[in-house]
């Protein structure tokens, strides 16, 4: 129901597209929606990456993420359960899908995170604090160090990680809310620019997912 909800409102090129809701013979609630083609972060990581997606390409799924998730926040939605097996990569056009919105949650309405993930979660969300943007992207940057080979959780990167990259990654990992990266939208522009003075002018390179 409340994925219903939020699909219902959310329409974004990176957002699943909500076909039909209907009750099963059963009273059970059901979903059709529209398929997002592609490969999530968990089989892309362990069947395709095992060690690690090349950082090039670690730092435009970012983007796409960052993009679709500041544009949650931006409607008041919260996503509450960013893991791999929640973000979908298309290379054929580099677009990237945030699947799953259960647990989603719109503060303005009074919700509150109903659900932790032990490794993707941020502590507030452990503690039951007030559902905030800061929490979705510690999960985000979590995700991204999965994704390049480290280990999710313990903050560790591969030692051969890029440093620069993994400055910007820091921001979204201070386990004190309000000191973390709170504006997706602002560390999409940041990363723009230190996407550029990394790996040059913005060209579209094949990727295989």
């Amino acid at each position: 129901q409340k994925e219903r909800e939020i699909l219902q409102t959310l329409k974004h090129k990176s957002i699943p597209v909500l076909v039909e809701a209907f009750k099963t013979t059963d009273g059970k609630s059901a979903e059709v929606l529209r398929y997002a083609d592609g490969t999530d972060l968990r089989a892309l990581r362990e069947k395709l990456y095992p060690n690690g997606v090349p950082e090039r390409h670690l730092s435009w799924i970012l983007l796409r993420l960052l993009s679709v998730v500041g544009f949650c926040h931006s409607q008041g939605v919260i996503h509450g359960n960013i893991e791999p097996g929640n973000v979908i990569v298309r290379g054929r056009d580099h677009n990237v899908f945030l699947v799953d919105y259960v647990f989603a949650a719109q503060p303005k309405k009074g919700d509150k995170f109903v659900y932790s993930n032990e490794e993707y979660s941020a502590p507030e969300v452990e503690q039951k604090l007030p559902p905030i943007p800061p929490s979705d992207l510690w999960s985000v940057a979590q995700c991204m160090i999965f994704l390049a080979g480290g280990k999710p959780g313990d903050d560790e990167l591969p030692d051969n990680f890029d440093p620069r990259l993994r400055h910007f990654l820091s921001a979204f990992l201070d386990p004190r809310p309000m000191r973390r990266a709170r504006d997706a939208w602002d560390k999409w522009h940041e990363l723009t620019k230190l996407r550029e003075s990394i790996f040059g002018p913005r060209t579209f390179v094949p990727f295989d997912a």
